[in-house]
């Protein structure tokens, strides 16, 4: 299949939820006007329908006479019939079908504007009530002179002296309901009844002409496409051809029928799906996009997120795994559509469960990635599409690949406080994102067009199975090779943690680049690995932990420096033999303080004995290895102390 072909694909299998808008709190309470515009901008809109921007409401009765007009103090988005061309409309005069702006359906705003849109609804209103009394209303009356009767002032266009044109409330978008005979207030442009006998009149006579390009068969070819389909790149089309200035199709084509023939429907499928995927699947920074769905499939089964943490992507088997809402068929719709899913996938990676589960699964992933480099274009960068066993098995990868212990902050429930959770596993994308950068500012240009790069690199990495690019890892090396540049060294330890689980599988996957020998990189400490990088990574450590550890015996148990072993890290990567003995000279105090450390020295000698002859004096810089080798022997050293602690207590407590 193609994007295309998928996007199609996947329209048929969620068309049942067209149209169905569902409003939650994002607070708690009923909905706001805010909660009611993003719900709109995430449903998926029924064919030949677009949004309108909605200010002034009027209410009929089942005689067809005004019963109230109102104003709003401000505008809310509603689901609107359109045409292909007022879809895609610009200055030229085109009127919707059914709600539109003022100027459009107040004769006294616009004329023109008004014959327009109430000669289009004439011929489409057919035998339905609610759009006789509608057109009945809008053919004699006028909404601005019926406004006034209810404290309502609505101004016309006008123009000064200098011809500058202001639009007063001309372009307010106007939305009606009517009163039906029982009572019940019915909502036009919600009515669906309405929605049917649009759809109705726009398929009556119509016969194939064909197919298109993309194989659907040919109705009526289209002549625009939308644009809107990310909300930083508003002007950005996905499809064009209608611009004969530049070189859209010129050189190969004459005319843009010869380079492209799309019927008018697939381009709504396939642009209405796109706009509703890219609303609620797609992770968007600035003009890019990464979106990642599920073609086809049971409903019941969600798709693995490949940019989240070990934790986000695979939680706990008892975590709550069902997606609830008020709408079951917006959430099957959203399910079949790949929202991240659960717990079954953990019990594979831990190597138990059912391994007949991933032969069950026949469904399509998409992973796809979107950008708007330049105005008025929105390009695939990168697409791929597998089935979900093997999509599944390479997020397993990376995620065994990069697998390091790791910390992630946790929201405490009912609290803004976030609370530390050590697990085994790889980091989320934009851990690797923050962990690679000295931004401060999130927000930045700079900032987001690394986060873009970032981003779209491990797409690349995890899905194509080459290597973590060389750009993402060197800059999260030079980064923690500067401790003093944090202003707090816990987040130094997490960016460590980071570029190491990212080390490691370069290490694995690219032996000779980082000069690695022997067996490969795990998790734990390899005592008897003789790299000459690990080494000297080990002895910083040892230094390191002996000094903390002199540090917060002198101070009642906390530390009040960062030790020399931090201090000159920056200098340690690039002179080794001479920084360690600088460093050795500086602990010769802490040394005699501790009767000679003994247990220290012996650790410090261990290490030395395994360097091969001549690595120890070499003059050549340290690789990034030696961040393992410190990150290994830190974390043995912590081990071995917590566990003597628990063996104290529990000797004490059964004494």
């Amino acid at each position: 299949m193609t994007l295309v072909s998928s996007l199609l694909k996947t329209y048929d299998c969620v068309q049942n939820a067209a149209g169905i808008t569902v409003a939650q709190a994002s607070q708690g309470g009923e909905p706001t006007d805010k909660d009611r515009d993003a719900a709109v901008r995430s449903t998926l809109m029924p064919m030949n329908h677009t949004t309108l921007k909605v200010q002034i409401h009027v209410t009929l009765d089942s005689e067809g006479n005004v019963v109230s007009i109102e104003k709003e103090g401000k505008a809310h988005t509603i689901i609107i019939p359109c045409t292909e061309k007022s879809m895609s409309r610009t200055v030229a005069p085109c009127a919707h079908p059914l709600c539109d702006q003022l100027q459009y359906v107040d004769k006294q705003i616009d004329g023109m504007r008004t014959e327009k849109y109430l000669s289009q609804l004439a011929e489409w209103k057919g035998d339905n009530t609610e759009l006789n009394l509608l057109y009945g209303y809008l053919s004699s009356h006028s909404i601005s002179e019926d406004a006034l009767g209810f404290g309502i002032e609505l101004k016309p266009k006008t123009r000064d002296a200098n011809g500058k044109e202001s639009k007063g409330d001309a372009a307010d978008g106007v939305w009606f309901t009517v009163v039906s005979p029982d009572g019940e207030l019915v909502d036009l442009d919600r009515d669906p009844a309405i929605r049917a006998r649009w759809q109705e009149y726009l398929a009556a006579g119509r016969s194939a002409k064909g197919h298109d390009m993309f194989g659907e068969k040919l109705y009526g070819q289209a002549k625009t496409f939308p644009k809107k389909l990310l909300p930083a790149a508003g002007n950005a089309k996905l499809i064009s051809s209608n611009d004969s200035t530049n070189y859209v199709y010129r050189g190969r084509f004459t005319s843009p029928d010869q380079a492209l023939v799309v019927d008018t429907d697939a381009s709504q499928k396939i642009h209405t799906t796109l706009t509703w995927l890219l609303a609620n699947n797609a992770t968007i920074v600035g003009k890019q996009a990464i979106l990642v769905w599920a073609v086809d499939g049971r409903p019941s089964f969600r798709v693995v997120d490949p940019m989240a943490d070990t934790l986000d992507a695979f939680p706990a088997e008892n975590d709550e795994v069902g997606e609830t809402s008020p709408d079951t068929v917006v959430a099957d719709a959203r399910m079949t559509a790949g929202t991240p899913y659960a717990a079954q996938f953990r019990k594979l990676l831990h190597g138990y469960g059912d391994p007949s589960f991933l032969e069950r699964q026949k469904r399509t992933i998409v992973v796809a990635v979107f950008d708007s480099a330049v105005p008025g274009r929105l390009g695939v960068t990168y697409y791929q599409e597998l089935p979900e066993g093997e999509y599944l098995d390479r997020i397993v990868r990376w995620h065994r690949g990069v697998a390091w212990p790791l910390t992630a902050f946790v929201a405490m429930q009912g609290s803004d406080k976030r609370k530390p959770v050590d697990y085994v596993g790889a980091p989320s994308f934009i851990d690797i994102v923050n962990a690679s950068t000295d931004s401060p500012d999130r927000s930045s240009d700079g900032y987001k067009l690394h986060r873009k790069l970032v981003e779209r690199q491990l797409i690349e990495t995890i899905f194509n199975g080459t290597a973590v690019p060389r750009n993402i890892l060197m800059a999260m090396c030079h980064k923690v090779e500067k401790p003093m540049a944090y202003d707090d060294l816990r987040k130094w330890h997490r960016d460590l943690e980071i570029c190491c689980s990212l080390l490691k599988k370069s290490t694995n996957d690219e032996p000779k680049r980082f000069h690695r020998t022997g067996k490969e990189i795990g998790m734990e400490l390899d005592k008897d690995r003789t790299d000459r990088d690990y080494l000297f990574g080990r002895l910083l450590a040892l230094a390191d932990n002996f000094e903390g550890y002199v540090l917060r015996k002198q101070n009642g148990g906390k530390a009040d420096r960062a030790t020399n072993a931090v201090n000159l890290m920056g200098n340690f990567a690039s002179k080794p033999a001479t920084t360690w003995e600088e460093i050795w000279r500086r602990l010769t105090p802490y040394i005699q303080s501790q009767n000679g450390a003994p247990w220290f020295q012996q650790n410090v000698d261990d290490v030395m004995a395994l360097f091969q002859p001549g690595d120890y004096e070499k003059k050549t810089p340290l690789g990034p290895l030696y961040l393992l080798g410190y990150s290994h022997q830190r974390r043995e050293l912590l081990t071995n102390a917590r566990k003597t602690k628990e063996t104290a207590m529990s000797q004490e407590t059964a004494n």
